[in-house]
């Protein structure tokens, strides 16, 4: 963070404080001559890294209420900036502050207008700010910080006047209402404590007066006048001496110490001024109204646009380094886990180990105990059962009643030997891996009398009904006659001998399913 410098003019005459720890603490003071203003801006160019703000505690300041129609955004500021130019004429620092609005015949707004009016006595201060290219936060004026100021001591009696004591000047601001009226700063030419205490009951009389002309004349009920004396407790005895109560004005002490506490000091100054009241006003809580214009706060516009954004860097980062974090500590867990298991794992191999060792050995070994269990499964895969395969071949049976079957051969795969006694076909098919086949041997009985057509369509039957199963294919090896297939079957040139049966061969092929 930028160090905090608090500037303070008065006539003549410029004071530096460094704002340290709650405190501000005197770095050095410059008058308005042709040599003090070269040792300021000097100043100011050796703490180019620090955020400025100036109070200015003179005489020249003005207060104007108007009253404006209701209006919003640009054009209330225009008609404002209007106001400003014409009520406080040739003079740059102004400030404004809404008062709330009223309903009239028309709605209207209520504006309060401040001017710092001595452009002159200013202008040579302004100038050196905007050559050295500061960071400038505000000018503010007790006037400006004296709302806040009521606030912090919790005064909210209906006329309220304060009073401090700064620079060999009494500081007069009154409330009325809530609302600030006006300001004053007198000359004290006796700064001894007596001499204070005198000017404080003199002024404030005088005050009591002029406001009793003024509510007479817009004739308003005249109410008693809460004077409010901040000093220390050592001289609250010696004050009341001189400023004692009347009808129209009742003075009430404030131990100056406390109010320092309460603006926001760590700790009270060692000598009785109270514009240290507010420099920590000013520090700690400013008033939203200033009277900067927007090119002497240009950089301290981009000092806070530097800050924003390097808040929002750290806030990223900050928020990347909690989600690396989150990811470490997932990362450590699922180590943390996957150690637990290689340890539980490692144990239960352990025991399996000492469960294994307790087994009789076995008279092979384990490689060898492997191969025969995987030759095992292979047959056990290939023990297919024909059973499903005799079925089919009934159902085609049925289908067509002249068929007798004489003898099935059946096999399964490539690999599988042939059986005992088996019937050797030579045009028989090579079963593949993983299918089964059956050589159907079988006789159609017609009768002498039958056709060669009606033969051959209860063999075509037959073996259509086998071929319609799925996954199923019918080789013909041999059929009831023996024809060319380029050649037209004729019942003049094939005939029947009485008793000798229509022999057939067929081989069926099936895949094997699970």
């Amino acid at each position: 963070m930028k160090p905090r410098r608090l500037l303070y003019l008065t006539s003549g005459r410029m004071d530096t404080f460094l704002w340290s720890a709650g405190v501000p603490v005197p770095e050095g003071s410059y008058s308005s001559t042709d040599s003090g203003l070269p040792e300021f801006r000097n100043y100011l160019e050796r703490n180019i890294d620090s955020v400025f703000s100036l109070l200015v505690d003179v005489a020249e300041e003005d207060i104007h209420v108007e009253t404006i129609p209701f209006l919003q955004g640009a054009d209330r500021d225009a008609v404002i900036a209007r106001k400003l130019g014409q009520t406080f004429f040739s003079t740059g620092l102004t400030a404004s502050q809404s008062l709330g609005y009223r309903k009239t015949e028309r709605k209207e707004e209520r504006v309060m207008l401040f001017a710092l009016t001595n452009g002159n006595f200013l202008s040579p201060w302004l100038a050196i700010f905007e050559q050295a290219k500061i960071a400038l936060s505000g000018i503010y004026s007790p006037l400006l910080l004296a709302p806040r100021l009521l606030k912090k001591n919790r005064l909210t009696d209906e006329n309220c006047l304060l009073l401090t004591v700064q620079n060999r000047s009494l500081r007069q601001i009154y409330f009325e209402k809530g609302e600030l009226r006006f300001s004053r700063l007198t000359a004290i030419k006796d700064d001894s404590i007596a001499g204070v205490t005198r000017a404080i009951a003199e002024e404030t009389v005088k005050l009591q007066q002029y406001v009793n002309n003024q509510t007479r004349q817009h004739e308003a009920s005249q109410q008693p006048i809460a004077a409010y004396v901040f000093s220390r407790k050592r001289y609250f005895d010696m004050i009341r001496e001189v400023c004692a109560d009347t009808y129209a004005i009742r003075f009430n002490l404030i131990d100056i110490d406390n109010c320092f506490q309460r603006v926001g000091l760590k700790q009270s100054p060692p000598v009785f001024h109270g514009e240290w009241i507010f420099l920590g006003l000013m520090a700690v809580s400013p008033s939203s109204i200033q009277f900067a214009t927007d090119s002497l706060r240009h950089n301290h516009f981009l000092e806070r646009a530097k800050a924003t954004l390097y808040g929002v860097g750290l806030t990223i980062l900050a928020a990347c380094l909690l989600v690396s974090g989150k990811f470490l500590y997932d990362r450590s867990a699922l180590m943390f886990e996957a150690r637990s298991f290689e340890t539980a794992a490692r144990i239960s191999r352990g025991y399996y180990e000492a469960i294994v060792k307790t087994f009789p050995q076995l008279p092979v070994s384990g490689e060898a105990l492997r191969r025969v269990i995987g030759h095992y499964i292979d047959l056990e895969k290939k023990s297919v059962s024909p059973e499903s395969l005799y079925v089919q071949i009934s159902r085609a049976i049925q289908g067509a009643p002249p068929v007798e079957i004489d003898v099935i051969h059946w096999k399964i795969g490539l690999t599988a030997p042939e059986p005992a006694g088996a019937v050797s076909v030579v045009n028989a098919v090579q079963v593949p891996d993983g299918s089964e086949s059956a050589i159907v041997l079988g006789t159609i009985h017609l009768g002498a009398n039958a056709h060669p057509r009606q033969v051959l369509d209860v063999f075509n039957r037959f073996a259509g009904a086998l071929e319609a199963a799925p996954k199923t294919r019918v080789e013909i090896l041999k059929r009831p006659f023996d024809i060319e297939p380029e050649k037209t079957l004729k019942g003049n040139e094939i005939t029947l001998e009485d008793d000798r049966p229509s022999t057939f061969i067929v081989q069926i092929l099936r895949e094997i399913v699970p």
